[in-house]
């Protein structure tokens, strides 16, 4: 018998040479019966209960148990993956209430079209409404011509920060923003929240020159948070928190877009320098953040008619033209997708609309998804976008005659459409007057409810 292989029932038989014709030993039948329990219990336990054959060879065994070992650690770790990645994913909010500004007006309408209402007084001219990201929050921008509940008469704009049900909570005014000793001159500008919602970010004029303030809800601080030297309008707050994007002005410089920390350290350009005679913050849209903080969507004018939207890779710099061929692509808006893009084109099937496309921020791919609409935000679940229909461009630009478009809802696919409001009920909630600046619907924000 070799030492190398173990010994099975036949085989210690055999050693023991236990003869048929031999006469019964119970003494050696015992010895026999104890030799085979003693051999199989130099078996591994878990091997006995797996039903494997004594005479298996312990490299055998060690090779099997390994195996399995790796087999559960591997399995193991699949199951810590998929429970980070089902943790990290982002919870989408659903869709609360819509805010809108017509004939300078701020009318709110349930996602689903119903009970519209103007939520200000009607000689209280608003504009830009925009909402922190948690839904809590609602910033616009007021012109007042008579006194809120709380508010000073003032004849400059003022920024104030309404609750989800309507009420008053903060104002910023001209009088908070007497910084070294100087009041600053605020115009109408751009709002933009921090992800948590406990800051906001604007733009406004001070000395004739664009700068940039932060504003804390806790303590009502406002802070210049320009950075020194350059000049800046059109922020928009990164989803992460950590950077603002921004516009500027100055002459004498490549015109491109800016990045700066949220508190206004680390300024600088990213991308690539514009073609001659296309400029930055043109006036129709601010820099669009995708939600995954990576890529900055911006729009830009060459010319009275034509501009040009590009998407640039805030870590690389790499930059895109999206939609070169329609030579009026603008109005960036991401979805909650970060591979989601929509934007209007100028150059639209009726001429002075716009269109309504959706693009592949990576490949550039651009396909046309509603004729003769504008956009106005994406539904915050991602499902849809909101739109106005037929589109009011040309009407707002020329700021002459009232606008008829209703509001409406539309699938990613264009093959769904729900009218939310009809331009009838928008122009009886909010009738075309002489002091309008912008008829029709002029801006509108989509609250975000996280479910």
């Amino acid at each position: 018998m070799s030492g190398a292989r173990r010994l099975t029932d036949d085989a210690i038989r055999d050693a023991l040479a236990v003869s048929a014709r031999a006469e019964p030993r119970p003494d050696l039948e015992s010895a026999i019966a104890r030799a085979i329990r003693t051999t199989r219990q130099d078996q591994p336990p878990f091997a006995r209960r797996l039903g494997l054959s004594p005479g298996l060879p312990l490299p055998g065994l060690r090779v099997l148990r390994i195996g399995l070992l790796l087999a559960l650690v591997l399995a193991l770790v699949g199951m810590a993956l998929l429970v980070g990645a089902l943790l990290r994913r982002p919870v989408l909010p659903t869709n609360g209430a819509i805010d809108l500004v017509v004939n300078d007006q701020l009318i709110e309408v349930a996602p689903n079209g119903a009970a519209p209402r103007r939520i200000l007084s009607a000689d209280v001219a608003a504009g830009g409404p925009v909402w922190s990201r948690d839904g809590g929050d609602l910033a616009v921008w007021m012109h007042p011509a008579a006194v809120l509940s709380g508010q000073p008469v003032a004849d400059p704009p003022f920024i104030a920060i309404l609750t989800a049900d309507g009420g008053l909570t903060a104002t910023i005014s001209t009088v908070q923003m007497a910084l070294g000793g100087r009041a600053v001159a605020m115009g109408t500008g751009t709002i933009s929240w921090s992800p948590d919602g406990a800051s906001l970010v604007f733009d406004a004029a001070r000395g004739g020159q664009s700068r940039l303030y932060r504003y804390d809800l806790a303590t009502g601080r406002v802070s210049d948070i320009t950075p020194p030297g350059v000049q800046a309008q059109w922020p928009a707050w990164s989803p992460d928190g950590r950077e603002i994007a921004f516009f500027s002005p100055q002459s004498g410089q490549d015109d491109r877009l800016w990045v700066m920390q949220s508190a206004g350290t680390n300024a600088h350009q990213v991308g690539n320098p514009l073609p001659s005679g296309i400029t930055t913050g043109s006036g129709t849209w601010p820099p669009q953040w995708s939600s995954d903080s990576a890529h900055i969507a911006f729009d830009a004018e060459t010319g009275a008619t034509n501009t040009a939207l590009f998407v640039v890779d805030v870590a690389t710099g790499l930059q895109i033209e999206l939609g070169v061929d329609l030579h009026g692509a603008r109005a960036p808006v991401w979805g909650p997708d970060p591979a989601q893009l929509a934007f209007a084109n100028l150059n639209g099937s009726v001429s002075g609309t716009m269109d309504l496309y959706l693009g592949d921020p990576v490949t550039g791919a651009v396909r046309l998804l509603v004729p003769n609409a504008d956009l106005w935000g994406w539904a915050p679940d991602g499902s849809g976008l909101l739109i106005g229909s037929p589109s009011c461009w040309a009407d707002n630009q020329g700021m002459t005659i009232p606008c008829t478009s209703g509001l409406f809802s539309v699938s990613l696919d264009g093959s769904s459409r729900r009218e939310l409001v009809s331009a009838a009920q928008l122009d009886s909630l909010a009738p075309i007057t002489s002091t309008a600046s912008l008829v029709g619907v002029a801006r509108a924000a989509w609250r975000p409810v996280r479910p």
